[in-house]
């Protein structure tokens, strides 16, 4: 069975260990995506300041990183001011690709 909670990480301690190493791997894994594309990323977040600054700037390019989430109200914003064209898809969109599990992470 799986259960699933709100808080629960603050009613059993597996769940905590599990959300505490999720943190540090998440934030580890922002700390290589800000290096490798030059940026502080800020914590990922799209209410952190520093995100939103990176977004902006992230944005004024012609493609938009495929780490981006273009859902996000603050990149279609900070998209649209700069460009007059919508957001352009992943490439594995395009070709009608999506993950659809961890499994399939490279």
């Amino acid at each position: 069975k799986i259960y699933s909670e709100h808080k629960m990480d603050s009613r059993d301690e597996v769940v905590a260990a599990a959300s505490i190493i999720a943190k540090v791997i998440r934030d580890s894994a922002m700390e290589e995506l800000s290096q490798e594309l030059n940026i502080d990323l800020g914590s990922g977040y799209p209410s952190d300041p520093k995100t939103k600054e990176a977004l902006e700037i992230l944005c004024e390019d012609e493609v938009l990183a495929d780490c981006i989430r273009r859902e996000w109200a603050n990149v279609k914003r900070a998209w649209s001011r700069n460009h007059d064209r919508p957001i352009q898809t992943r490439a594995n969109e395009r070709n009608g690709v999506f993950q659809s599990s961890l499994d399939e992470w490279e």
